[in-house]
């Protein structure tokens, strides 16, 4: 029984949280600006969007798990080897989708990303907690082993969560910085340095104000 539900319940999490390398392996494969923006062109952009991966890998895992499609391709090795790669490609495309790490044509806001990322951190929650109750349809897995996939399922997907929001909170703080250092640097009538009492001229000492 453990060879039915470990492959599937306890590799979500991993696969869902194997997005971060994405930007240097996308480095790699397309490291010339011209491509970037021809991908942005077409309908494949439109997978960046950040709704759109999570329904991607989000609702596959619920279409998976929630449907006879885990019970069809049990016994069915090639059939269950591309599954196991759509579910991996799905992962990385809405962690990428998400992070945005790398330059893209289309970049879509932090409150959307972090919203999606909420959202579908509960949707990935809720389908944990109805595993524990019950098993996919079509499967006769033990309670027990039913049982410690949907926790580690659970578990690790708060810890992906917890790693891609971080992510998300360092490009807020970067942005954030960069708004209040123009903001200074306006209110300081000219460059940063100015503002900040550093190259604007020389500071007179106290006995120099004056006869």
């Amino acid at each position: 029984m453990t060879d039915g539900v470990a492959p599937g319940l306890t590799t979500t999490p991993c696969r869902w949280g194997d997005g971060v390398p994405v930007p240097r392996a996308r480095a790699r494969s397309s490291p010339h600006p011209a491509r970037a923006a021809a991908a942005g062109a077409t309908g494949v952009g439109w997978l960046l969007f950040p709704p759109v991966a999570a329904v991607v890998d989000i609702g596959g895992l619920w279409l998976l798990y929630r449907t006879g499609l885990l019970s069809a391709v049990h016994h069915r090795p090639v059939l269950g080897a591309l599954l196991d790669l759509h579910m991996l490609a799905a992962g990385l495309l809405f962690s990428f989708a998400v992070c945005l790490v790398d330059p893209v044509r289309r970049r879509w806001g932090l409150p959307l990303r972090a919203a999606t990322l909420l959202l579908a951190g509960a949707a990935h929650a809720v389908l944990a907690k109805s595993l524990y109750a019950t098993g996919p349809p079509g499967t006769a897995f033990a309670a027990s082993d039913l049982r410690l996939g949907a926790q580690i399922m659970y578990y690790g997907g708060d810890a992906v969560e917890a790693a891609l929001a971080c992510v998300l909170a360092v490009q807020w703080y970067t942005v954030t910085g960069r708004r209040r250092a123009r903001a200074a640097a306006r209110s300081g009538g000219g460059h940063p340095r100015q503002a900040s009492g550093q190259g604007g001229g020389e500071l007179l000492r106290p006995g120099q104000l004056g006869p």
